[in-house]
């Protein structure tokens, strides 16, 4: 696998979580909104200066983006007490807790098979095992670059050729 290929599963994957924690009667959440609720969700207290950079999308674009959703009360705004004119975004916490968790501990079964069509029924379980093994190799965190993916003390388990539990 190549940088490439990777990237192509990455994009392929998050399309999948982001069917996964949709609604069909919902407005559909785009790549830039989710970008910026992500960045907003792991940076807390952001500028929008900030969210750009980390994203690479325009200021102008996280601006709409950051305004739509504080009057949709998602997003906080407040006065950055270092620079008056600049305003840092926070998640709103119950939010957080009410939309987040719920839609985060939903299954991707019906999402992966939307995507996997041609899948038969056990390879669509050995798909969702495969994800599993590898969340469990990046121990559910994302890794920094040169690092060793795993939990801390613990070595990281090795892939058995065919084994797809």
């Amino acid at each position: 696998m190549d940088a490439a290929q990777l990237y192509r599963l990455a994009r392929s994957l998050r399309e999948i979580a982001l069917e996964s924690t949709s609604n069909s009667h919902e407005e559909r959440i785009s790549a830039s909104e989710l970008s910026v609720v992500e960045d907003v969700a792991r940076h807390p207290q952001a500028t929008i200066g900030e969210i750009a950079r980390r994203t690479g999308l325009a200021q102008s674009l996280i601006s709409r983006i950051v305004s739509s959703l504080r009057d949709a009360q998602v997003f906080t705004t407040a006065p950055d007490p270092d620079d008056r004119r600049k305003l840092q975004v926070s998640i709103d916490s119950q939010i957080r807790v009410q939309v987040f968790r719920e839609r985060g501990s939903r299954s991707i079964e019906v999402a992966l098979q939307q995507a996997l069509p041609h899948l038969e029924p056990q390879e669509l379980t050995e798909a969702i095992g495969l994800l599993e093994r590898l969340l469990a190799y990046f121990g559910a965190q994302p890794v920094a670059p040169g690092s060793r993916p795993g939990r801390p003390n613990q070595a990281s388990p090795e892939p058995q050729r065919g084994d797809a539990s």
